[in-house]
């Protein structure tokens, strides 16, 4: 009902030309609104999207500009057959307020409301904009987002949409689940559907409250994106998988885990949330299962010869099966091979990885300390899904022309091509606050704002105008639509970020789309198990190369080194309790320390017989 009512207002005010903002906390809907509106606008309607960010300048917005209108001399109008042109903005009141307190971007789309144009930056002559309106979204000030001047905001018709009600989620998303498992009436899963999502909305719903962001926990935002996302999860399966209500239970429980308990950074909080999840099975389902039951339940596609979603019973039979696939990888890839011991965080991870690659529209965040194995995973990923993959090669000279030139690349092999590909990006190759300013953008629209030029404009167009034409597009305008929504179906953003410093806690606040339109996976700790498998795995291999003689103490070295790391970490953690000084044992150190050994063995073992020879 609530949908319907804003749209049909949208409507009426769009028809009169006059702007409008939605204002409203995160996830209430704004952003599904108003594109839907655009989506099914009249065709003499043309329309524009932009994303604000904490780093967007005026000169995007008039890129913007220059990109979607048609210039006639002085004058910006829509293209040739349209009536109107609609701007979307979303996130208007991300922009950060310069050194004279004003918001560029915010500043020149008042002064194209309030003079008709903008100003050309070359001539200096006013350049009139004409048939032409705004509809704006944003959230109240707060967490990054900043007060707009009223200058601006007297231009438009303000429209608040509260939070959506408990009964208009549950009614939502049980329609989705019970569609799903309708028509299955040996087992009669939907009659489940209503329960599961009901408990699902008391996890979101105590989660905004108990769980709220901090300085250090910047992440902890939740919206109803997360919801769905969960709902999205049990739909990968295949339906005639779901034998009874335990195995549908679980599939719900994996995924909630993996959009609401895998982003969490303590394992007081993990331990919080898995007895919430103790209650809600008591509470809504009728189920006593205690915490060791489901906490490790694990559901993925590699585990099986078909591909097909499903649980993983024993997670140790995974692991031939995974050696296969990095052997594979290290075939393929012969100029940057991995070694990995898949241990269970490991295979853990890689599930998660290879869950958000196999959903529509699936990005990931991934954060952890350097050496704790994002990068990797996520290569490894790709490739047990028979993706492409890209990332980009820094050099000293590589520059903000360079990364679009890149960009241009991943787009049309994803729009193009409809290659399904995935573009890795860490956070040590952030030389500009522009390329997370693209991604942004990517993440939230599936374009960037005058990436092309016309003429490769026109080469799009053409090459993609018998796919686009089969599907009933056949205007310049619907087929670059169906060329964004081609990326944006074939294109999986995974991100590498480490919790160090103030880094991660800056950017995911002034690029919002860092977290709302990815999905978080946080890498805690080595556990000791991981830790001593991989140092007597490094250990084997060196014997098995240089015969350093260690063969009756690999165990015993393994367990050292396991006890040096793990005192290091403690003495760490108690050194930032009296000093408040942190000093990092990461996986990289771990690894740094049995390479130092090794090498050192190496140079007593040379020694010795050096000497013996000296000596004769």
């Amino acid at each position: 009902v609530d949908t319907v009512k804003y749209t049909y207002i949208l409507d009426k005010l769009a028809q009169g030309k006059n702007n409008v903002l939605f204002s409203g906390e995160t996830g209430v809907g704004k952003t599904i609104i108003i594109p839907d509106f655009l989506n099914l606008a009249p065709e003499d309607i043309a329309w524009g999207f932009i994303n604000f960010s904490a780093k967007t300048s005026a000169s995007n917005l008039q890129s913007l500009y220059e990109s979607k209108l048609d210039n006639k001399g002085k004058r910006y109008t829509p293209h040739s057959g349209k009536k109107m042109f609609i701007f979307f903005v979303d996130d208007v009141n991300m922009p950060q307020h310069d050194r004279y307190g004003s918001q560029p971007p915010c500043e020149l789309l008042r002064q194209t409301i309030d003079q008709k144009g903008f100003y050309n930056l070359k001539k200096f002559n006013l350049n009139s904009v004409v048939d032409t309106i705004f509809v704006a979204a944003c959230a109240p000030p707060g967490g990054g987002r900043n007060t707009v001047t009223p200058r601006l905001f007297r231009h438009f018709n303000m429209i608040w949409l509260p939070d959506v009600p408990k009964v208009s989620m549950e009614q939502i998303f049980s329609s989705i689940l019970k569609g799903f498992l309708a028509g299955m009436p040996k087992v009669q899963l939907d009659v489940v559907a209503p329960l599961v999502v009901r408990a699902t909305v008391e996890f979101y719903l105590k989660l905004k409250t108990d769980l709220l962001p901090t300085p250090t926990k910047c992440h902890y935002t939740f919206n109803l994106r997360d919801i769905a996302k969960v709902i999205q999860g049990v739909l990968q399966v295949n339906r005639d998988y779901l034998k009874d209500k335990s195995m549908l239970l679980k599939l719900w429980l994996h995924e909630s885990f993996r959009v609401f308990r895998d982003r969490l950074t303590e394992m007081k909080d993990v331990e919080w949330f898995n007895d919430r999840v103790t209650e809600n099975l008591k509470k809504h389902l009728e189920i006593d299962w205690q915490k060791e039951t489901f906490k490790d339940v694990l559901f993925c596609h590699f585990g099986n010869d078909e591909n097909e979603y499903e649980e993983v019973i024993d997670i140790n039979t995974l692991i031939p099966k995974l050696n296969e696939q990095l052997e594979w990888y290290n075939t393929m890839n012969t100029g940057n091979q991995m070694r990995i011991v898949f241990f269970k965080d490991c295979i853990s991870h890689l599930s998660r990885i290879s869950r958000i690659l196999r959903q529509q529209r699936g990005n990931a965040l991934l954060v952890g300390v350097g050496g704790s194995g994002r990068k990797g995973m996520a290569r490894l990923g790709a490739s047990i899904a028979k993706y492409g993959a890209m990332e980009i090669e820094i050099n000293k000279n590589y520059k903000e022309k360079d990364f679009r030139e890149d960009l241009k690349k991943l787009l049309k092999r994803a729009g193009l091509e409809n290659q399904p590909i995935m573009f890795l990006f860490s956070d040590s190759q952030i030389i500009s606050d522009a390329f997370l300013e693209d991604i942004n953008s990517i993440l939230n629209t599936g374009e960037v704002p005058n990436l092309y030029a016309n003429d490769e404009l026109e080469q799009i167009v053409g090459e993609l105008r018998p796919a686009a034409k089969a599907e009933g597009k056949e205007t310049k305008d619907l087929i670059m639509q169906f060329f964004v929504q081609r990326c944006r179906e074939a294109l999986h953003v995974i991100l590498a970020f480490s919790p160090v410093g103030d880094l991660f806690r800056n950017k995911t606040r002034q690029f919002p789309s860092l977290v709302n339109c990815c999905t978080i996976d946080w890498y805690h700790a080595w556990p000791s198990d991981a830790l001593q498998s991989v140092a007597q795995r490094k250990y084997e291999d060196e014997e098995e190369k240089a015969k350093l003689g260690l063969g009756h103490y690999i165990e015993a070295l393994s367990k050292i080194s396991v006890e040096i790391h793990t005192t290091v970490s403690e003495a760490s953690d108690a050194f930032f309790q009296e000093l408040r000084r942190r000093n990092y044992t990461t996986p990289t150190s771990y690894l740094e320390l049995t390479k130092a050994y090794i090498e050192l063995m190496k140079i007593e073992r040379a020694r010795l017989p050096a000497s013996i020879k000296r000596y004769k």
